[in-house]
């Protein structure tokens, strides 16, 4: 069997073999694909703010103003230039960032550097501001039209940030050099937070001018891989955990991940770009490990401010069945994404009323006999707490619907459903591994059969 498609039955594996899999209903995702670039560039960071949406990557700069028709920009003609972070403060006025690789030159090896655009990023001007040899610029936001902070990895192996407070005219240093380099960061008016390689994993500041090492959260394996500022909460993924903060950083609550299964794994975007939120509704992109070495991505997301999570979207119901996923951005009603070198958007909704309270969810026992089966084998449900509207269908390893079960109707008790091995249109099917997807109310789960000639 071909690496390919050995690789395509895994990942709709993944999606189904939690043996309990909880999450708000989201009945076959329908992802909608919004732009290829024109480049080829893959944008390694997704981002809205002054009315706009858009991303970076390489030396591209593409921009959206309703989420559906693209402009893409050069923002320099040069190779060597590669953009990490952008932020606009208007529709037109905006920066971004990186640094240019000097592979001819090895003891600088990188140069950090800073544009600015005033028409919506149809041209840069670089401002030379905050440039230096052996460094990047790994972050820039604002907190106002005029409050902004620039993180810079220093030297390779240190943190410092800048801070403006005239719109960029001019960046004043505000954390010195310390012997950990930043991996991610975020500001809001009332909190910052940086995430480090090296512990103290995060600095913390209220005001953007003093900064506080934080506690590190215990038993971690892994540096903090992504964290954004919700409210007064700070919430970060750090393998094996997803955890939040009151206190900026000084004591650490583990959140509720019991809804996602097992094998579930915070770490599932390529970049530091793996989590958003508006209003306490917080999106990331998780993925289930296979084995040590395979992760596949999906999306998880929490309504209530990062206390508990659950899945939103399977790696089997992905737009894209690569893994390779960049960044994830909450704009409006859709969540988007960053796939190779396309975006794609998913209808969410709008942010609901965020009070830390779990939704109540009605567990549904599930059993399934003989399994293996030739010829014929029976799903039985035992649900005791309400009346929910319950649907059975029957998928194959691609993620196909082969066989609708149980049309929507409520169930109260034990429900026993017997498949014959036959799809929609009594053709009997090849042997294989399907997948019994039931869901109930809140609840959905799945289980793995496996058909034997």
């Amino acid at each position: 069997m071909k690496t390919a498609q050995i690789r395509l039955i895994v990942i709709a594996l993944i999606g189904f073999i939690m043996s309990v899999a909880i999450s708000p209903v989201m009945a076959s995702p329908v992802w909608e694909l919004q732009y290829c670039t024109q480049s080829g560039v893959i944008p390694q960071m997704l981002q809205a703010s002054g009315g706009v949406f858009y991303g970076v990557g390489g030396h591209h700069f593409v921009i959206s103003s309703d989420g559906v028709n693209y402009q893409e920009y050069m923002v320099a003609n040069c190779d060597s230039l590669w953009l990490c972070s952008a932020f606009m403060l208007t529709s037109a006025v905006g920066y971004c960032c990186g640094y240019f690789t000097l592979p001819t030159d090895y003891n600088n090896l990188s140069r950090s550097v800073l544009y600015k655009t005033v028409n919506g990023g149809q041209s840069w001007t670089r401002t030379y501001q905050l440039e230096r040899n052996r460094c990047f610029l790994k972050h820039i936001q604002f907190v106002s039209p005029q409050e902004g902070y620039v993180v810079m990895q220093l030297d390779f192996f240190n943190t410092r940030i800048y801070k403006t407070i005239n719109a960029g005219q001019d960046w004043s240093i505000v954390f010195e050099p310390e012997s950990s380099p930043p991996i991610c960061a975020d500001f809001q008016p009332n909190l910052k937070a940086v995430g480090r390689v090296l512990s103290p994993f995060i600095i913390t500041s209220l005001d953007g001018q003093t900064w506080q090492e934080g506690t590190d959260p215990p038993d971690l394996l892994s540096t903090i891989s992504h964290i954004i500022v919700s409210g007064s909460r700070i919430i970060i993924m750090a393998y094996p955990f997803l955890l939040y903060s009151d206190d900026q950083g000084i004591s650490w609550t583990n959140s509720d991940v019991s809804q996602l299964g097992a094998d579930f794994n915070p770490c599932g975007s390529l970049t530091t770009n793996g989590i958003t939120g508006i209003n306490g509704n917080i999106y990331a992109i998780g993925s289930i490990r296979v084995d040590s070495n395979d992760l596949y991505p999906g999306i998880v997301r929490s309504l209530n401010n990062g206390a508990s999570w659950q899945w939103l979207v399977l790696p089997a119901e992905m737009p894209d069945q690569s893994g390779q996923i960049y960044g994830i951005c909450y704009w409006g009603e859709y969540i988007y994404i960053s796939f190779h070198a396309r975006i794609y958007r998913l209808h969410v909704g709008p942010p609901v009323a965020n009070n830390d309270d779990v939704a109540s969810v009605v567990p549904v026992e599930v059993s399934c006999y003989p399994n293996p089966f030739r010829d014929n084998t029976t799903l039985t449900l035992k649900q005791g707490a309400d009346h929910s509207l319950t649907t059975v269908a029957v998928y194959n390893v691609r993620g196909q619907l082969v066989c609708r079960l149980l049309d929507p109707q409520p169930i109260l008790g034990e429900y026993s459903i017997t498949w014959d091995g036959k799809n929609d249109q009594g053709e009997k099917l090849g042997a294989g591994v399907y997948f019994f997807k039931i869901k109930s109310g809140l609840y959905s789960s799945t289980r793995k059969m496996i058909l034997i000639k």
